[in-house]
């Protein structure tokens, strides 16, 4: 069965199953455009707090990104 994913809504960050997916599409927007070498400023912080803090921003702008994707009738 296929579900929809609900861009309008933050409730879909906390979906384990799509969180991941927003999380991988944030990552590359962050890494867009840079080199293929290791870049110091884009690793994830060590601290655990730090680190959710992190991965929530990945996550909300990855959600962001493909909402207005969707609205310019790109996906």
């Amino acid at each position: 069965m296929d579900h929809l994913i609900d861009f309008n809504t933050d409730s879909m960050e906390r979906h384990a199953d799509v969180r991941v997916y927003f999380w991988q599409i944030g990552n590359e927007l962050q890494r867009l455009g840079s080199e293929c070498i290791a870049r110091p400023d884009l690793d994830p912080p060590v601290d655990l707090q730090e680190r959710i803090l992190y991965d929530a921003k990945l996550v909300r702008e990855g959600r962001e990104y493909l909402k207005e994707s969707k609205t310019d009738g790109q996906g």
